[in-house]
């Protein structure tokens, strides 16, 4: 089945759900939340990964039983998040600072600070190269693309 997600910052019924796209059905939900934009993700096909909206909260959540599992306390507020495409690390990106922890063992494996300003979003690419963007400015912008142990190579 191939399903679509939403995500709401507020949502009264539930802030992720996950719809059937052939039927346009919800077919699960997500409740006791509030999803930040550029803040999910997926841990392999069994957990979603959620930073919450102007909080130091991670939540994840068992996909099949519909519940919180855990949640984890950041140590700042989170502006983005991202899963490696292996799924082996989880890279949050905390106002000017890139926090690398390892999914498995839970270990912070990298800190990366050397921004002078607020990340706003990081991607993925196949081969596990990331990049995140700086908004420095109303119409000025930043984007730098980094291996998860590496230096960042900047645009800027």
């Amino acid at each position: 089945m191939e399903v679509g997600v939403i995500t709401e910052i507020a949502g009264e019924q539930a802030c992720i759900s996950l719809w059937d796209l052939s039927t346009g059905i919800r077919v699960k939900s997500y409740k006791n939340c509030s999803c930040l934009r550029h803040g999910l993700d997926f841990i392999s096909n069994n957990y979603i990964i959620s930073a919450q909206n102007n909080t130091q909260m991670i939540h994840i959540y068992d996909i099949q039983k519909e519940r919180l599992v855990k949640r984890i306390v950041s140590p700042g507020k989170i502006s983005s998040l991202a899963l490696s495409p292996d799924g082996n690390y989880c890279v949050v990106a905390l106002q000017e600072k890139i926090y690398i922890w390892q999914i498995a063992s839970g270990n912070l494996m990298n800190i990366i600070s050397k921004h002078y300003q607020n990340i706003t979003s990081i991607k993925f690419t196949n081969d596990g190269t990331f990049f995140h963007h700086i908004r420095r400015r109303q119409f000025d912008s930043c984007l730098e693309s980094s291996k998860l142990f590496t230096t960042p190579r900047s645009t800027c």
